[in-house]
């Protein structure tokens, strides 16, 4: 254990969290809790996403398809870590414990006991990503499984985090956040750094507060100011499949007579596309809004885990009044997708729906095992 603390106290000094001289002075089960924590931060990596939220007659709906890898995940409640309090020089000092689905031990998107919720989607994939520094958090920046721990901690409403905006996201991973509460949404753009020595990065805005506004959001800038960085992307089907998702989200969204959870749930498991890209007859199983390209394997266990394919993984909705009794999280997560004689994919998954005070007050979430059919691709069209 000491030796991993010394290689973590290096890295993170370094790329992630500003001022870590406190790490020394951590001992036994405090340290071990540290070093889980910046697992969690140093594992977040991400693979696409859908995201949206609309303000309602009663609150807010907000929801996220999360793709990744086909990889073990959990639904798990995560403790407020003493190191985190105060977050950006804070002083609600509200200590919130959330819960969070994570992979990896990676915190991919969560809601805490007071209703505030944040999920995320990634920017453009660029060829340059791994290598330059002005497509990551700066130097003394923040990732982003440290905002989304830090935000979920510390904050109880979007007007509470206004006044930290530029605290946070002017150093924050060059990534698409969307943030809820009982009454409003907060959806912010982070753009890549200007070079490689930039220390701060440019960030974008908005807040939603009257009936029917919204946002939608998949994988490439929507703000003018930062449009232009859509054109490092190094997939020319990588936005062509974003734009699709973008324009399918916008349309549930638009013209939808009815915007509750049920409606979302069925949103988001929308599997039908006729996209076709230059390079895949079968794209239209990555531009869906629920993703299911086994790319020519015939099954996939998420118990056991595939870094090679990914797709939809899990989808969380969460339809907030402002009555935590009577404001409801619904959570899919997927198990398994085999596939039959006809060559349909039989997939396999968990479903969690309760009020978020239940969430938070009974001992586990009970989750019910459910199954569906989705059809093979006909002429380049999936449904």
């Amino acid at each position: 254990m000491v030796l991993i603390a010394a290689g973590l106290d290096k890295t993170f000094s370094k790329f992630l969290v500003p001022k870590l001289d406190f790490l020394k002075h951590l001992q036994g089960s405090s340290l071990k809790k540290f070093i889980l924590i910046l697992l969690i931060i140093f594992t977040n990596i991400s693979i696409a996403c859908t995201g949206f939220g609309v303000v309602t007659e009663s609150g807010t709906l907000t929801g996220r398809n999360r793709d990744y890898y086909y990889q073990p995940q959990r639904f798990e409640l995560m403790m407020p870590i003493q190191q985190f309090n105060n977050w950006y020089e804070n002083n609600y000092n509200h200590n919130n414990k959330f819960y969070a689905l994570t992979s990896k031990n990676n915190v991919s998107m969560g809601i805490n006991q007071n209703g505030l919720t944040i999920i995320e989607e990634d920017s453009p994939l660029t060829k340059y990503a791994k290598k330059q520094r002005r497509f990551q958090q700066p130097e003394n920046g923040t990732a982003e499984g440290m905002i989304k721990y830090g935000i979920l901690q510390n904050f109880n409403t979007i007007d509470e985090i206004v006044p930290y905006l530029s605290k946070i996201f002017s150093v924050a991973d060059p990534q698409f956040y969307q943030i809820s509460d009982g009454k409003k949404l907060l959806t912010v753009e982070v753009a890549y750094g200007q070079n490689n020595a930039d220390k701060i990065r440019k960030f974008t805005y908005k807040i939603y507060s009257n009936k029917n506004d919204y946002f939608a959001h998949t994988n490439h800038y929507l703000s003018s100011e930062f449009s232009s960085l859509n054109d490092l992307r190094s997939d020319e089907d990588f936005f062509l499949t974003s734009n699709s998702r973008l324009q399918k989200i916008t349309d549930h969204l638009t013209h939808a007579k009815v915007k509750n959870m049920s409606a979302a749930a069925n949103w988001l498991m929308d599997t039908y596309s006729d996209v076709a890209g230059k390079n895949s007859k079968i794209t239209c199983m990555n531009s869906s809004l629920f993703r299911s390209d086994l790319q020519g394997v015939k099954s996939v266990n998420l118990n056991i885990g595939n870094d090679k394919i990914f797709g939809t993984v899990s989808s969380m909705i969460i339809s907030n009044n402002g009555d935590l009794n009577h404001s409801y999280i619904y959570l899919i997560m997927l198990d398994s997708i085999t596939t039959d004689k006809n060559n349909r994919q039989v997939i396999k998954y968990r479903k969690l729906q309760t009020t978020i005070s239940k969430l938070f007050s009974e001992p586990h979430p009970k989750f019910t095992e459910h199954a569906f059919l989705r059809t093979p691709v006909v002429n380049g069209v999936c449904s």
